[in-house]
């Protein structure tokens, strides 16, 4: 449905699409954050694992961990505190300071 939507109007709408500034923008963030969060993530799990095999007494605190983070889809994550704190949302009301304007704004 996505890819329908999107190729709706051609590949030319497209390609034109992609380099507009913003999209340019949100690609550039994406790398940045890839090039950043897979080494973290790399560090942290091979941690997490050497604990879980060296030391017995913690490895169902991490366990739990682990299987906590998998139950969880990241993306439906997203959703939930967006929906709960977007201009719309339940708290979005709440939360509606200066730093936490970003999930209900365009960027630029």
């Amino acid at each position: 449905m996505i890819f329908v939507e999107a190729f709706s109007h051609g590949l030319r709408a497209v390609l034109a699409a992609m380099v507009e500034p913003d999209a340019l923008a949100a690609i550039r963030l994406t790398l940045v954050v890839a090039l950043v969060s897979v080494p973290l993530n790399t560090v942290c799990g091979v941690a997490g694992a050497w604990c879980i095999g060296r030391f017995r007494s913690l490895a169902a605190a991490f366990d739990d961990v682990d299987r906590a983070a998998f139950s969880v889809s990241p993306v439906i994550s997203g959703l939930v505190w967006v929906l709960l704190f977007g201009a719309n949302g339940w708290l979005g009301r709440c939360s509606s300071g200066p730093a936490c304007r970003s999930s209900s704004r365009f960027p630029g």
